[in-house]
Order: structure tokens, then sequence, then C-alpha cells
């Protein structure tokens, strides 16, 4: 899920592009969207999309 400044959750997917297989390609987030956003959230989503993320073993 991922959060735009000031609106609900919006469903959204990591998904490897340009191969068939999981963890091999280009990640890109995928937000499925009710509405148009604004130029202000959508760069808040991608923001928060950017930034790296922690793994735990």
């Amino acid at each position: 899920m991922a959060s735009a400044k000031g609106s609900a959750l919006i469903p959204a997917a990591i998904v490897d592009a340009f191969v068939g297989e999981g963890l091999a390609g280009n990640p890109a987030a995928v937000c499925v969207l009710k509405q148009e956003l604004s130029e202000e959230q959508m760069q808040s989503i991608a923001a928060e999309f950017s930034r790296k993320p922690l793994l735990w073993n």
C-alpha cells in the first residue's frame, strides 16, 4: 500500500518489468488508482517507493 499526503491508502504492487520471472528484472511500482491524483500526490508516492527497503533474514 502507498499513501499520498492527505489521502487514503492506495493499493500498490512491485512487479519485475521486462522478464518472466521474479527478482530478475527492473522493479517497478504499480498503483491501482480509483481517481486521478495531483502532481504533488504522485511525487509523494514516487518518493515512498524510491527509498531503499531494509531486509532481514
